[in-house]
Parts: C-alpha cells; structure tokens; sequence
C-alpha cells in the first residue's frame, strides 16, 4: 500500500525534507526546486525553509505553464 502524502498548509513553514515527504520526491529536488523558484530563508548548513502558501504557489504556477499549450 502506498504512503499516504501529507497535505501543505498554507499557514505553515516547511524545511526542504519535510517538502519532499509531502511531495514524495527526494530531497535533493526539494531543494532545486524550492532554490528556483520560491521565496526562502537559508537557515545555514544547507537548511532551507519556505511557507506552505509560497511553495503551493509555485507548484500552481510551474502547473499552468506546463498546461499552456502557446508556451513551446
């Protein structure tokens, strides 16, 4: 059976690892991710944390760009 994904609340703040479980990706891509495209503080010692709004925005926007059929 597999793993259930935990849900990202838009009122929270999120390290890179805790994205990756949410997401079922690993963390290292988290990390890119998250460094290309959303807002984040660098806690030091390759620790990045962003808001749970930010990171679902940015999910949404990468969304719409993949589904637009004008952008080749």
């Amino acid at each position: 059976m597999a793993k259930a994904l935990q849900p990202i609340n838009d009122n929270s703040v999120y390290t890179q690892k805790q994205i990756a479980q949410a997401m079922g990706r690993s963390e290292r891509w988290a990390k890119e991710f998250i460094r290309a495209n959303v807002a984040f503080a660098d806690l030091g010692n390759g620790l990045l944390a962003v808001s749970g709004r930010l990171f679902r925005e940015a999910i949404e926007r990468l969304s719409e760009r993949n589904n637009d059929p004008q952008i080749t």
